[in-house]
């Protein structure tokens, strides 16, 4: 399954060291200029770029040609940043789902009839895929919970779900 994912996703999951994981379960797609944010934390040796340079040399994580015109068009329409338009942009044109993390993007993703996936729910579907085991999945919600903007209702939310998936599995 290809998913489209924006800086914020790749940075998250990164963070959590579930990044390639996810590659192992997703055809993550992004375009250039979500590469170069997340690149730019290259120069200040930041671990998620490592990481992600580290994918993309493997060939795990594409990078893929935007329809520029409709870019700008979000960009001017929904006021949103290059990188989130590119990567909404890049969704519509293929019709696949989006990870995103930012309110705005999300909402505008939605808007636009598309598949909104959360950082949040990679720990549970590779935790349900057995892909990571549930201690992992338990370290990455700490993670978002520090490293991301989540409200405490949605981290709570997704943290029961997760520990409702291990009952279940006793």
């Amino acid at each position: 399954m290809e998913i489209a994912i924006d800086s914020a996703g790749i940075i998250l999951l990164a963070k959590c060291d579930i990044l390639r994981e996810t590659c192992d379960i997703a055809d993550l797609g992004i375009t250039a200029a979500i590469k170069d944010e997340v690149m730019a934390g290259l120069e200040k040796g930041r671990k998620d770029a490592l990481y992600m340079q580290e994918l993309l040399n493997e060939r795990k994580i594409n990078v893929s040609e935007v329809d520029m015109k409709l870019t700008k068009k979000f960009v001017e329409d929904f006021n949103l940043g290059i990188g989130e338009a590119s990567v909404i942009a890049l969704a519509v044109n293929r019709n696949i789902p989006l990870i995103a993390d930012d309110n705005r993007c999300r909402k505008v993703g939605k808007v636009l009839g598309l598949e909104i996936l959360s950082s949040l729910d990679f720990p549970i579907i590779l935790y349900k895929k057995d892909a990571i085991d549930y201690e992992k999945a338990k370290i990455c919600m700490e993670i978002m919970k520090k490293e991301g903007w989540f409200g405490e209702g949605v981290l709570a939310e997704y943290s029961k779900y997760l520990s409702n998936i291990e009952g279940d599995r006793k």
